[in-house]
């Protein structure tokens, strides 16, 4: 059996000269003797990393697994039972590799796919267009960072976030201080730098903006947020009152006050239905007005749906089949999945898994059908599927059949069991392990 040992050879490292750079916090000094190495376009920097590169890209070319990277490719498949092709595959798009796919967004009848390219690893984006038959549109929009895709239902234009004003900076890398991310729209056969401006803060340059179109196509949400800080603000727009989007809209505040969690999970003409951790650190899904009428912050008369578990914490819910509520929680360190009545947040049933992670799920609340992705300890992933309109009433449960499973040669998951079980800590708190 060949050796799993890797040799390192510290000697064959570039040295970098220290500096004396000293910074002062809570009246204690700290040493960065490194600080130069934080700016890319500086020469020391540059020589650094073609030095180190020069070392690890030999050991990278020869690595045996190379070739499962280059596999993962975007696939695509007319029906459920065939095979597929491939639709997009990253690898052709530069010499070295490191030109990647950052994330897709379809239009709702999936005739156009807005996706974003990474290079080297950067968090600087450029979106581009393509066709469901495969043919490239001329759009282009370079310079996107820290941002959604969404598209009109009318498949005119897609809206984005950016920084307004940034720098030129060494290509795959950036270290300067951003400001006044912003929203944007993009007509589909325009140039970028025609596209619209939709909202800013310029009272505060530190806001993240991110905005999508409701499942309806009638409301456009929009957050704000800061930094990591999970707290955010609320925002909607109704897109039938502007059905072109031609200057900046005047979003109506549905939580400003950036105290707690805010997540909308559906809305209808007159109201939306949210995921917050207000008073609730294990979360809780409550339905609050929107359109005419509606106030800000309604915090005290929002009416609960689905109350919070002390116990268990909501980790996300999504509408499917039209009035179904599909709720996942993080129950004794697993996933486990339920599904309620939307209208009422009444249990309707729990769809059973064995002890793991439902690590995505596929669904719209105008389709019936829907896609879970698990995986577990011994199990890298499964695909199932489940379709509601099998069900003879909303109390049926969805019966799961497996789709897709990733086989590992040698390796039989019946041959191996997760066990669930508990620790008594000191202060006699449950701790689970599986």
């Amino acid at each position: 059996m060949a050796s799993l040992a890797i040799e390192i050879n510290p000697k064959c490292y570039p040295l970098v000269e220290r500096g004396n750079v000293v910074d002062v916090y809570h009246g204690k000094k700290i040493q960065d003797p490194y600080r130069a190495l934080e700016e890319p376009d500086a020469e020391i920097t540059k020589d650094f990393v073609q030095k180190i590169n020069s070392i690890s890209k030999p050991f990278f070319q020869t690595c045996s697994c190379r070739e499962v990277f280059r596999e993962r490719v975007l696939y695509r498949q007319k029906t459920l039972d065939e095979k597929g092709n491939v639709f997009m595959d990253p690898n052709t798009w530069s010499e070295d590799g490191t030109t990647s796919l950052s994330h897709t967004s379809w239009t709702e009848d999936g005739t156009l796919l807005a996706y974003g390219v990474s290079e080297k690893g950067s968090d600087w984006k450029t979106i581009k267009f393509k066709k469901c038959t495969g043919e490239e549109l001329p759009d282009v929009i370079p310079g996107v960072k820290f941002s959604g895709l969404s598209w009109l239902h009318d498949n005119s234009g897609v809206f984005y976030s950016k920084y307004p004003e940034v720098k030129t900076t060494t290509e795959g890398s950036s270290t300067e201080k951003h400001e006044f991310h912003s929203l944007y729209f993009h007509r589909l056969g325009t140039d970028s730098k025609d596209d619209v401006l939709v909202y800013e803060r310029r009272d505060d340059p530190g806001y993240f903006i991110n905005a999508w179109v409701s499942d309806d196509g009638k409301f456009l949400f929009m957050t704000l947020s800061k930094g990591c800080n999970p707290k955010n603000q609320l925002h909607y727009f109704d897109l039938t009152t502007h059905p072109k989007i031609d200057g900046k809209l005047e979003f109506v505040p549905l939580f400003d006050k950036s105290d707690a969690t805010y997540s909308e999970i559906d809305s209808d003409d007159n109201s939306a239905l949210i995921m917050t951790n207000f008073n609730a650190p294990m979360f809780k899904i409550v339905r609050v007005k929107i359109g005419q009428g509606a106030t800000p912050n309604q915090n005290d008369n929002w009416e609960v749906i689905i109350d919070e578990d002390p116990k268990r914490k909501l980790d996300w819910a999504m509408v499917v089949d039209g009035n179904k509520l599909l709720v996942c929680y993080m129950e004794d360190v697993k996933n486990t999945l339920y599904v309620h009545d939307l209208n009422d947040g009444k249990l309707l049933y729990q769809i059973p898994f064995d002890i793991g992670t439902i690590a995505g799920v596929s669904g719209r609340k105008n389709k019936s059908k829907i896609f879970i992705y698990f995986t577990s300890f011994f199990t890298p992933s499964i695909i199932y599927k489940g379709d509601f309109a099998n069900c003879s009433s909303i109390s049926t449960p969805i019966k799961l059949t497996e789709m897709r499973r990733t086989q590992i040669k040698g390796i039989k998951s019946e041959d191996f069991i997760a066990e669930q079980i508990f620790y008594t800590s000191k202060d006699g708190t449950k701790v689970y392990f599986i």
